[in-house]
């Protein structure tokens, strides 16, 4: 494999500027060229598209080229992010702890009450 970069031409990656956090980058995508992009790098119907950050500052989008080495027995069966098991959510946390003394309606100190 070669380490020159392939380009993905017709997607510019912008910096988010003063977007909110959540928004990682704006992508411009010029249609005819980025079809060809799509086209000449295709590789069993997908492209993959590494986001980056150049030495200068600026983003940009290179074509990841990486291939699973299959003759690698450490490469063999390894987990594509689709196949990836779902995280299960958590378990919520333990109740908060019963208030102690005073604070514990119907105990602690009452007033006497004549009878």
């Amino acid at each position: 494999m070669s380490n020159d970069k392939i380009f993905a031409q017709g997607m510019i990656v912008k910096d988010r500027g003063n977007a909110p956090e959540w928004m990682i980058a704006k992508v411009s995508i010029k249609v005819e060229e980025f079809i060809q992009t799509l086209q000449q790098n295709a590789d069993n119907g997908w492209v993959n598209i590494q986001l980056k950050v150049s030495q200068g500052g600026k983003s940009y989008a290179e074509i990841d080229t990486w291939k699973p080495n299959q003759d690698n027995p450490a490469n063999q069966g390894y987990v594509t992010r689709q196949e990836q098991p779902q995280r299960q959510a958590p378990p919520p946390p333990p109740p908060a702890p019963f208030p102690a003394g005073d604070a514990i309606p119907g105990l602690g100190s009452e007033p006497d009450i004549p009878f």
